[in-house]
């Protein structure tokens, strides 16, 4: 029976737009990178598709090939009153795309950029699933120059540019410096480059407030995502043994939306051996287990910190129908004032996922 209620909170078709069954659809997704414009929402084939406030980057949105029309409207209110479109963009068969509105109205660099990433990365000649996107949205300021683990990436990168290329595997270090000025860094973050997954990083703003937003993607289901992270730092293998036990790999790679807390495999080395075991050879059990780190819906690390900064801390509902708190402490966002998020923000075709360093444990 919760097997059945788990599967059963699952079968909510997840984003599409104009939905046709086909090999090879296409994925656009939407990033809010406009300083000064309130919340937008993006609008696909004359229906809303989602609304995002400054720095939010979507998932990306599943759909057939060809001509589609992209409208970007003030939330809360109809097409007519788009701000951006309403017009025709034809999408090709296998490509990604992102949709950035970028600049701000104060200055009329208020403007949409449309960025093919299949085609700019078969341009960069970039030859692994590990990839890379940065965009400079920072209206009104010097240009930059970008680079990953100490290799120049691009240089001279002005407003509205952005550049694609292979991302080192593992940890490296990206950074942006003032054109030419090795000296003026823009910005410096440790990013983290793992198979099937394009990160992208904006920086926007104006030249004395700007912020980096970054987002990851794959347009790979939930359980081939996470198998090919196998031997990364992000490596999950025993769940994924957890979730074939409990016979629930089928749900996981073809139901959502949902978002998943994936604890680690290091998280389940300090599961008890003997508990772990008994676990993993009851499957109503392991079933109970899982489904208590999974939430029938999508809800990103904005949303999470939205609950901090209102309440302190936020309550979630999970498809075991158990609750999960999540709380900060001392800097750490905690799930259950035990888990450790680790890693936001990784959206896959049917879901997003957040990665942990505990298991959960529903009680009972």
């Amino acid at each position: 029976m919760k097997k059945l209620a788990f599967i059963l909170l699952l079968l909510a078709t997840f984003g599409i737009f104009t939905a046709q069954a086909q090999d090879e659809p296409a994925f656009v997704r939407f990033a809010h990178l406009s300083y000064d414009a309130s919340e937008l929402d993006l609008w696909i084939d004359g229906a809303q598709a989602e609304s995002a406030r400054f720095g939010t980057i979507t998932r990306y949105f599943e759909g057939a090939a060809g001509t589609h029309q992209l409208a970007i409207v003030p939330t809360g209110q109809g097409i007519d009153a788009a701000v951006l479109g309403p017009a025709d963009v034809v999408f090709e068969a296998g490509h990604t795309y992102t949709l950035a509105a970028i600049g701000q109205q104060a200055d009329m660099s208020f403007s949409p950029l449309i960025i093919d990433e299949t085609t700019t990365l078969e341009t960069a000649g970039a030859a692994s699933t590990s990839t890379l996107l940065v965009l400079n949205a920072v209206s009104g300021a010097p240009a930059i120059d970008v680079f990953a683990a100490e290799v120049p990436l691009a240089a001279q990168l002005t407003f509205g540019g952005y550049v694609t290329a292979d991302a080192p595997q593992g940890e490296f270090d990206l950074y942006a410096t003032a054109a030419g000025q090795t000296d003026t860094v823009i910005f410096s973050q440790t990013a983290l480059g793992l198979p099937n997954n394009m990160m992208f990083v904006a920086v926007a703003g104006i030249a004395d407030d700007y912020t980096v937003f970054t987002s990851n993607g794959s347009t790979l289901n939930a359980v081939d995502f996470l198998t090919a992270l196998s031997g990364t730092a992000y490596s999950v293998d025993t769940l994924l043994s957890a979730v074939g036990a409990a016979g629930l790999t089928d749900s996981l790679a073809n139901q959502g939306p949902f978002t998943l807390f994936a604890p680690l495999d290091s998280a389940f080395a300090n599961v008890p051996a003997d508990t772990l075991a008994t676990l993993m050879a009851d499957p109503e059990a392991l079933t109970n287990v899982l489904g208590y780190h999974i939430v029938p819906e999508y809800i990103s690390s904005a949303d999470v910190v939205d609950g901090l900064i209102d309440s302190g801390s936020v309550t979630l509902t999970t498809a075991q129908t158990g609750d999960v708190l999540i709380s900060n402490s001392d800097g750490n966002v905690l799930i259950n004032g035990t888990a450790r998020l680790i890693g936001v923000d990784y959206y896959v075709r049917n879901g997003v996922i957040h990665f942990i360093d505990g298991v959960l444990m529903p009680a009972g």
